[in-house]
């Protein structure tokens, strides 16, 4: 057996990691001096209607301001699957350092196992166009 031939395996299972992640774009308006959400996910099992496994979240620190997110339990609105029902959600936050006006950008993210163990995740990244007033 030739070395590719061993190596083959292997990297089968690094090309998904060096996939690059991409982000979806999001627009914000904020109020300065006031915190303010960003995007909000449910972290549930839709198949089930139980608590799936938490993200881990990925914050990259803006220029003016801050980042922060807050685990929370809510209620799953009408119109999605296990409506009514309580599920637990991960909110992201924004608040402007003290007095900033203007533009900011923002980069976050969110870590998910695509299968039980931590070998295989998917990420999936925002980047936040936010306006202070």
């Amino acid at each position: 057996m030739t070395n590719l031939t061993r190596l083959l395996p292997l990297l089968a299972l690094l090309v998904p990691l060096s996939i690059p992640a991409f982000a979806e774009a999001i627009t914000v308006t904020a109020s300065r001096n006031a915190t303010t959400p960003l995007r909000m996910i449910w972290v549930y099992n839709r198949a089930t209607c139980y608590g799936a496994a938490f993200p881990k979240i990925i914050l990259r620190k803006p220029k003016n301001g801050k980042l922060s997110y807050r685990k929370t339990k809510v209620k799953v609105p009408k119109g999605k699957r296990c409506a009514g029902k309580t599920a637990y959600a991960v909110t992201v936050y924004y608040r402007p350092n003290r007095g900033f006006r203007g533009t900011e950008n923002a980069r976050f993210g969110f870590s998910y196992p695509r299968y039980s163990g931590e070998i295989n995740r998917m990420v999936k990244f925002f980047d936040a166009k936010i306006t202070v007033r």
